[in-house]
C-alpha cells in the first residue's frame, strides 16, 4: 500500500540529500518535503534548487544553529492541514525548536497522524529548560525514532522513548563512491577533513593529534566561525 508522508528536513536544501524522498516516490508513495529555502552547509549558504523534485516545498528559516532555528510556520500549517497523512517524519533533533514547532502546529491543526523522530546526537547532554521539556514530550509521544549511529541509540534509550530507536546508517551512492582498487598507502600519513569549522566538530582536537604525529600532513576543506582561530 502507498503511504502519504510529510517530511520536515532542513538539510533537504542539498539536492544530493533528497534521494530518500526520490526512492519513496519511485516506490509509489506520496511525499511532501518541507525543506529550508536556504541553509549553511559546510560553511557556505546553499539555496534550495528543487530541480525535478516536485515534492519539495521551501520554507524560510529563522536562526542558523540546527537546534535553535524555526521555520516560517505557513508552509507547515498548510501541509499539516492534510488530515489524510499517514506519517509525519520530523528529521530534526527531538530537543530542537524546529521539532517543537512542528508538534505545536500539528496539535493546533488537530492532525492525528503519528510522527517519527530522528537523532544523530552521540554525546550525552542534559539540555536546559525548555529544551529538556521539548525533548521529553517529543520522545514520549513519538510513534518511532531512528538514529544514524549506535551511540545515539544508546543515549536516546536512556531518555525514555516509548519505542526502541531503529539504527538507519547514513547512506552512500555506491555508483559514485567505492573503495579504490589499490594497495594500502605507505609513507607519510595524509589526512583530510571536509566540513564546517565549528567548535563542536572537534577540528582543534584533530589539529593537535596531527601535530603529535611525525611526518603527517593534514588538509582542511571548509569554512565557519572557527576558521581564523584554527
Amino acid at each position: 500500500d502507498s503511504v502519504r508522508l510529510l517530511r520536515v528536513f532542513h538539510s533537504g536544501v542539498m539536492t544530493e540529500w533528497r534521494e530518500r524522498e526520490r526512492a519513496m516516490v519511485r516506490h509509489g508513495h506520496e511525499v511532501v518535503l518541507i525543506s529550508a529555502a536556504r541553509w549553511d552547509e559546510g560553511g557556505r549558504g546553499v539555496e534550495l534548487d528543487p530541480g525535478d523534485d516536485a515534492f519539495v516545498r521551501p520554507a524560510r528559516t529563522f536562526g542558523s544553529q540546527p537546534n535553535l532555528f524555526v521555520y516560517d510556520p505557513r508552509p507547515l500549517w498548510r501541509a499539516l492541514g492534510d488530515h489524510t497523512l499517514d506519517v509525519i517524519d520530523i528529521h530534526e533533533e527531538p530537543c530542537s525548536l524546529a521539532a517543537a514547532e512542528v508538534l505545536l502546529l500539528r496539535s493546533l491543526r488537530r492532525n492525528r497522524a503519528p510522527y517519527v523522530l530522528y537523532s544523530a546526537q552521540n554525546i550525552h547532554k542534559r539540555y536546559p529548560v525548555p529544551f529538556r521539556w521539548f525533548e521529553r514530550y517529543a520522545l514520549r509521544h513519538a510513534g518511532g525514532v531512528s538514529v544514524c549511529n549506535a551511540e545515539a541509540g544508546h543515549i536516546l534509550g536512556s531518555k525514555g522513548p516509548q519505542t526502541t530507536a531503529a539504527l538507519v546508517p547514513l547512506g552512500i551512492d555506491i555508483d559514485r563512491f567505492a573503495p579504490a582498487l589499490r594497495s594500502p598507502p605507505t609513507g607519510p600519513l595524509h589526512i583530510g577533513y571536509v566540513g564546517r569549522l565549528e567548535s563542536h566538530k572537534g577540528v582543534d582536537v584533530l589539529l593537535r593529534a596531527v601535530a603529535a604525529l611525525p611526518d603527517a600532513r593534514l588538509d582542511l576543506a571548509g569554512a565557519g566561525p572557527k576558521e581564523g582561530e584554527l
